[in-house]
């Protein structure tokens, strides 16, 4: 926690020296540094089982995504 803490604070200082901060709130820095934070993709897998007396069934979910950042 106290490493994600310590970058999240290294990108805000980066961000707020080296952007044009006259319009932006600190909404806008926090938001900037999250999605610099995540990148530009998504990956996930999530396994559900469903457990009953007399059968047992898995389904798995992969998700693979690229979102398209604005500019």
């Amino acid at each position: 926690m106290k490493c994600f803490l310590a970058a999240t604070l290294l990108v805000l200082t980066g961000l707020s020296a080296s952007a044009d901060t006259g319009d932006r709130d600190a909404t806008d820095i926090v938001r900037d540094a999250i999605n610099h934070w995540r990148g530009t993709s998504s990956q996930g897998v999530m396994t559900m089982t469903i457990h009953r007396p007399d059968w047992e069934r898995s389904i798995r979910v992969s998700m693979d995504a690229i979102r398209n950042r604005p500019k």
